[in-house]
């Protein structure tokens, strides 16, 4: 009887452990389990980047601030026929890049290895970025430029989501972002000494730094800021990944 007990235990005990074999058996073949350690030590497919998109921004008068978006600010004087003073260098024509790839306001382009180089021109208070990195798609852009138009707060937010949804198909890592605006500090002598331009300056500066944390968002410590004077509209060109893009005029 005594032996009868023991084979007992020792049949029920074989057949405990046969079943929890066999579950932890199912469970490695499962395909639950996580890619790092499949057996086959093979990569199940990489996770696609996170599309970076910036929120709403601030709610000013993106009328004023577009009546300048593609063309110089010139100070109100007190002349004779009420005319405004106009730096000459505003208006001389800038040659154009061979073979460059035109972006025209409100719009962004990319290119890659190979191609000509990004060019856009009219920047007045409309905003530039320039976005450079290295890409992991085998012949994809590496570099990408937008004019951004600001008609609207709306409008403003949708170009630039547009131009890192271009950056994530890419699966771009970012080396370097660029922000070309008007030059809005007090600093500059075309603000001090214009009281109009100074409120005008203020607001667009609200739009511009709401861009700047976005940016900063993107690709922390890696984002620079160039400006251009009110009194001439600003032109940009991108040339390849790594050299920084050129800027006329351009001042930090």
């Amino acid at each position: 009887m005594r032996f009868l007990k023991s084979f007992s235990a020792v049949l029920v005990s074989a057949l405990l452990a046969t079943s929890v074999l066999a579950d932890l058996h199912e469970a490695i073949r499962s395909d639950d389990v996580p890619a790092a350690i499949d057996k086959r030590g093979k990569d199940k497919g990489k996770e696609k980047k996170k599309v970076h998109k910036i929120g709403r921004g601030p709610e000013i008068d993106y009328k004023t601030m577009n009546k300048y978006c593609y063309r110089p600010y010139v100070k109100k004087t007190k002349k004779k026929h009420g005319k405004r003073d106009l730096d000459e260098r505003a208006l001389e024509p800038r040659a154009r890049p061979a073979n460059a790839i035109d972006v025209p306001m409100g719009s962004s382009r990319g290119a890659g290895n190979g191609d000509g180089p990004l060019f856009s021109d009219g920047y007045g208070t409309c905003p530039g970025i320039v976005v450079q990195g290295t890409t992991q798609v085998q012949g994809g852009d590496n570099r990408f430029l937008a004019h951004i138009e600001c008609p609207n707060m709306a409008s403003v937010r949708s170009q630039y989501n547009r131009l890192f949804q271009k950056v994530a198909e890419f699966d771009v890592d970012i080396h370097a972002i660029y922000l070309y605006t008007v030059d809005t500090r007090m600093s500059n002598p075309e603000v001090y000494y214009d009281q109009d331009l100074q409120g005008i300056a203020h607001e667009n500066e609200q739009v511009y730094q709401w861009l700047l944390q976005g940016l900063n968002d993107a690709a922390p410590g890696r984002v620079r800021r160039r400006f251009h004077p009110w009194g001439q509209v600003g032109e940009a060109t991108v040339h390849d990944y790594y050299n920084p893009p050129q800027f006329i005029p351009s001042s930090q």
